[in-house]
């Protein structure tokens, strides 16, 4: 487990590359974004998302949402009509999860479930993250199933490192306190805010 420091109000470009790569290369990294850490993981990669819900301890039947960087890429693995891409557009970016049917995505990372949560935090950080991978990654909140989310790297550094499963790489900053993302059900002919599982 790697800790790197990163300059959230101008994010070094060799970081946001090395990062990416190791996304790519199915490392799980935790990372800030607009509302608490999440845990980031090549959401394409079975075996990657595999190793966020060990880390978590989170059942497998419970889905994990993902980041993409625009709408354009979000369509690629969300069925989004007119009337979606109006909330899309309206929600996103935003400390927001929107729920959609999915497509070509894997079975384990939405716990078999025909749908997906999308997020495009508004947080620079991620925001370059995630144009640099041009692939969507998880961003389930960086805690243990059922306990609160972690708003410091070094908290997480510091709770998982004696534990079997932990991510990859750590991000070693401290982001202010705020709640996870709210979600909005969009399957139905109107919205409908849902209460997040943790």
């Amino acid at each position: 487990m790697e800790l790197i420091k990163i300059n959230l109000k101008k994010p070094e470009r060799d970081k946001i590359k090395k990062l990416a790569e190791a996304i790519r290369e199915g490392a799980v990294i935790a990372y800030p974004t607009d509302t608490c850490f999440g845990f980031g993981a090549n959401a394409l990669d079975e075996k990657a998302i595999e190793k966020v819900y060990k880390i978590k301890g989170r059942d497998f039947k419970k889905p994990l949402s993902i980041i993409v960087s625009s709408l354009s890429m979000a369509k690629k693995f969300a069925k989004i009509n007119e009337r979606k891409k109006t909330y899309f557009k309206k929600y996103l970016p935003g400390a927001y999860t929107l729920i959609f049917e999915k497509k070509n995505l894997p079975e384990i990372l939405t716990g078999g479930k025909e749908t997906i949560g999308i997020r495009i935090p508004d947080f620079l950080f991620t925001r370059l993250l995630a144009k640099e991978l041009k692939i969507p990654f998880t961003t389930t909140s960086a805690n243990i199933s059922g306990k609160p989310p972690f708003y410091s790297g070094k908290e997480i550094y510091n709770t998982f490192k004696r534990r079997k499963y932990k991510p990859d790489i750590v991000l070693d900053v401290e982001i202010p306190i705020k709640p996870p993302s709210k979600i909005i059900d969009l399957i139905g002919e109107r919205p409908k805010f849902i209460a997040r599982q943790k």
